[in-house]
């Protein structure tokens, strides 16, 4: 599956980095504006293009509201979660938490540019279930968590990398041992998620496998007493 990254940059480097690395971490292709290099295109065509390749979107908001491009009302940013609705897409949406400290140089100053800020961030608290970050590492766990649930109610279409409600909740046959879907357990997620993942794991099991410790070796077992051996088995008598 391919997750868009949608921010303002300047202010959220650390906390975009924390959640491109979960999201890989957990086997998923990130979109970002990080890696999209020099282009003759305007930067919001490019964001929007991206966006539409993508199968899920996730939006990270915090004091800046972003660029707005010459001949439009909204940000980049907002232009892109307004984008992703149009398309159907879903958003999974991450507001600053209140009580988190914020450098003032990472807060908007223009007046007009916080009004439309405090309005966009009304607008998606109103439309979307949102989850509300700290620091880096804790919005690439609530990110991490947020995406393996989302995975974990859909499925893939076959032959396509889009995904459909999983309608097989009620089924009632044991679960798959080698399904890469781990259970949807945020506690145990965040066990794995602070353990660094073995070279080729890709998946929430691949992390598990490679967690789990090695069975305890058992002592070795000494071979049965032949009677050969039982005639030494008692110091020899002295001849008298």
């Amino acid at each position: 599956m391919k997750v868009f990254l949608s921010s303002t940059y300047l202010d959220l480097i650390e906390h975009r980095k924390a959640a491109h690395d979960a999201l890989e971490r957990i086997g998923q292709e990130v979109g970002r504006m990080e890696i999209f290099g020099a282009r003759a295109e305007e930067a919001t065509s490019v964001a929007l293009d991206q966006l539409e390749k993508s199968d899920l979107v996730i939006g990270i908001y915090a004091y800046r509201y972003g660029f707005i491009p010459e001949g439009s009302d909204i940000s980049i940013t907002e232009q892109e979660y307004v984008h992703a609705k149009s398309k159907g897409k879903p958003v999974l949406c991450f507001v600053v938490d209140e009580d988190q400290p914020w450098s003032p140089k990472m807060m908007e100053k223009d007046a007009g540019k916080i009004r439309k800020l405090e309005d966009f961030k009304a607008k998606v608290l109103k439309e979307k279930v949102v989850d509300f970050f700290t620091t880096p590492a804790d919005l690439g766990m609530k990110v991490a968590t947020s995406v393996h649930n989302y995975l974990s109610e859909h499925k893939p279409i076959p032959n396509s990398q889009s995904l459909i409600p999983n309608r097989q909740s009620t089924n009632t046959s044991p679960p798959n041992p080698t399904s890469s879907v781990a259970p949807k357990n945020s506690k145990s997620l965040h066990l794995l998620f602070r353990m660094s993942p073995a070279p080729g794991a890709h998946s929430l099991m691949d992390l598990a496998a490679s967690a789990r410790p090695p069975s305890p070796s058992k002592p070795p077992t000494a071979p049965p007493m032949t009677s050969s051996s039982a005639r030494f088995s008692s110091p020899p008598k002295c001849a008298n």
